[in-house]
């Protein structure tokens, strides 16, 4: 049976981290719904506008066997959005169930315990609770991190490459660092992976692009 994975969409995604997957997960057969917050047509961090296949109200009662969260320009209202429709609940469900979770840059830090902005750099300062599935705290920095980086995959089994870019605004801290998600060439670790192997995320766009990565992901 092939895979199914479910990629959620809010504005100003980023197009890479969403768009490229879901070519080369399709080209691979693999069951792939685009859904969005909310309207069908979504607007990326680039302009690039993006028509979903379906809402994320019109698959709350689906089974995924992977949950997909990109980055995205606004992580505390999205997240707020995700928890007011119910989301908390059911990836929790999900990942009860055995379903797999990768959050890349803002979905990364929104699987961490907190989210804070205290300069105010989305908006509003202030600091909100993340779905709390990674040891971890997130806070919002006004310098951007800005990287081309490569690396490896830190899954049992596998060692496969990986390359891509760093581009966020947060710095996360906490115990689930200490198990990376990649090893960087330059000799840093970057994001996180839960001890089950469930939940994963990283900073680093581009996961998806590599095939060997990309079947290391999906298995």
């Amino acid at each position: 049976m092939a895979k199914s994975v479910l990629t959620v969409l809010a504005e100003g995604f980023e197009e890479i981290e969403a768009i490229t997957p879901v070519d080369v997960l399709r080209r691979l057969d693999v069951d792939v719904t685009v859904a969005s917050l909310d309207g069908l047509v979504v607007k990326g961090a680039r302009g690039i506008s993006v028509q979903a296949d379906t809402t994320l109200a019109e698959v709350a009662g689906r089974t995924f066997d992977l949950i997909v969260l990109p980055g995205s320009k606004s992580v505390q209202a999205d997240l707020a959005w995700l928890r007011a429709h119910g989301w908390e609940g059911a990836l929790r469900r999900h990942l009860r169930y055995g379903g797999k979770v990768i959050g890349i840059c803002g979905g990364f830090q929104m699987l961490g315990r907190t989210l804070a902005d205290p300069a105010g750099v989305e908006g509003l300062a202030g600091e909100t609770a993340g779905f709390g599935v990674l040891d971890m705290d997130t806070v919002l920095e006004a310098e951007k991190q800005l990287a081309n980086v490569d690396g490896e995959l830190c899954l049992q089994g596998a060692a496969a490459a990986v390359r891509g870019y760093e581009i966020h605004m947060g710095v996360s801290r906490g115990a689930a660092l200490a198990r990376p998600a990649l090893r960087l060439g330059d000799g840093r670790a970057d994001g996180a992976l839960s001890d089950d192997g469930q939940v994963l995320g990283s900073y680093v766009h581009g996961l998806f692009d590599e095939p060997a990565a990309l079947a290391a992901l999906l298995a």
